[in-house]
């Protein structure tokens, strides 16, 4: 599809008047017709950041009932993100003996962390990105997180949960998400 230039003025006509033979030569020469998909497509290009807070009764069902992050994007979209996550310890450290996942909820498919991302009684950050190129890290932790490939079905929601559906427990640590995403259409 077409990408609108910032700036660009808009005038609405039906789609169904002839616009070409509507205006003089001179301004069909300096005009492009763009169409409300094209100016969806703009806006959706775009980059938005989101932060989501989880609170630790969240996080202590997560395994069996995923937090969503980001909605399914609408038919033929997908999203492309990058999510920093900030654990903030309580007083209690959670149990887990499942690898968290960050990703597609429907193929549960995307990145996933040793559970000492939230188990430790220390503050860490963890990252996880669908960005080409970009390296999946984690800070505050000696074991490295175990990639999978990063494959999303078109029109799925991103969001955290545990690989085997196993819930942490004990826990009451905070964690904030910070994300950074974009929707784009498939195809």
């Amino acid at each position: 599809m077409t990408q609108i230039q910032p700036g660009t003025k808009f005038i609405g006509i039906s789609s169904d008047v002839p616009t070409p033979e509507n205006r003089s030569a001179q301004n069909n020469g300096l005009s492009e017709i763009y169409t409300i998909e094209d100016v969806i497509e703009t806006v959706n290009s775009v980059y938005k950041t989101i932060t989501i807070d989880i609170s630790y009764n969240r996080i202590l069902s997560m395994g069996t009932i995923p937090v969503e992050l980001l909605p399914a994007p609408g038919s033929e979209r997908y999203y492309e993100y990058k999510i920093a996550y900030e654990f903030k310890f309580g007083t209690t450290q959670y149990t887990l003996n499942d690898l968290i996942m960050v990703g597609g909820l429907l193929s549960y498919s995307g990145t996933n962390f040793d559970p000492s991302a939230i188990t430790s009684a220390n503050d860490t950050v963890f990252f996880a990105s669908n960005f080409v190129g970009h390296q999946q890290s984690f800070a505050g932790s000696s074991q490295p997180e175990w990639n999978r490939a990063t494959h999303f079905l078109v029109n799925e929601p991103i969001g955290i949960t545990t690989f085997g559906g196993t819930d942490p427990e004990d826990g009451d640590g905070e964690i904030r998400a910070k994300i950074t995403y974009r929707s784009l259409n498939f195809g």
